[in-house]
């Protein structure tokens, strides 16, 4: 029988899940790394980059060792990252702040400060709009 192989990675707060699946849908092997999340001042919620990446790497690395499936016969590698995240970056692709998460609320004061002059920010993404709220608070949109 002839199989797909795809890997899913997941880049979640705060661990990364590597995972094999086959066509069937079973699962063949799985692993996760724990990274922390880091809260410097009150209402910071921040991931190091660097940390995400090394977890990244090790677990896609462990999943292949440990399922003993050849890294050729994988179809297609499928990223996933949690909701709402940023990382700013510079000219050349690096990192130049932590990665900001969702749970960050540093940004509540500029949220009632917008909400108080009915200002809106969006961007258009498809057929739909993607609102920016990691830069703004959860407390904005509900």
């Amino acid at each position: 029988m002839w199989e797909i192989l795809i890997l899913l990675v997941l880049i979640l707060v705060p661990q990364v899940q590597k995972q094999y699946y086959i066509k069937n849908g079973q699962l063949i092997e799985s692993h996760g790394v724990d990274y922390p999340l880091e809260t410097p001042t009150v209402g910071a919620a921040e991931q190091d980059p660097e940390e995400i990446y090394n977890a990244v790497i090790e677990s896609i690395q462990n999943v292949i060792k440990r399922s003993k499936v050849a890294s050729k016969d994988i179809l297609t590698v499928s990223f996933s990252s949690a909701m709402h995240s940023v990382i700013a970056i510079d000219d050349e692709g690096q990192a130049i702040t932590k990665c900001i998460t969702w749970a960050d609320s540093r940004s509540a004061n500029w949220t009632e400060k917008i909400k108080k002059i009915g200002m809106v920010m969006k961007f258009i993404c498809g057929q739909g709009h993607l609102f920016i709220r990691w830069l703004l608070s959860r407390n904005l949109y509900g």
